[in-house]
């Protein structure tokens, strides 16, 4: 989750003043990081999708390989 919030960091911006603010705290990593817990957020909802599609994806590899090797 850390890393998530270090990636969100990286392609998101925050204005100069919000970027300051956090920057002066002893710990803004886990300050955010406290803040994120206390929230209620989709994530596992978001894993649970990408392991369907993931494994949506690898069913229709699989039947595409089997309908090759059947020609």
């Amino acid at each position: 989750m850390r890393e998530d919030i270090l990636i969100a960091q990286e392609c998101h911006d925050l204005p100069p003043a919000q970027a300051g603010a956090l920057l002066r705290s002893p710990a803004p990593l886990a300050e955010v990081f406290q803040a994120l817990d206390r929230t209620e957020t989709n994530h596992m909802d978001d894993i649970r999708a990408v392991l369907e599609n993931c494994a949506k994806d690898r069913l229709r590899t699989e039947r595409e390989k089997t309908r090759e090797e059947a020609r």
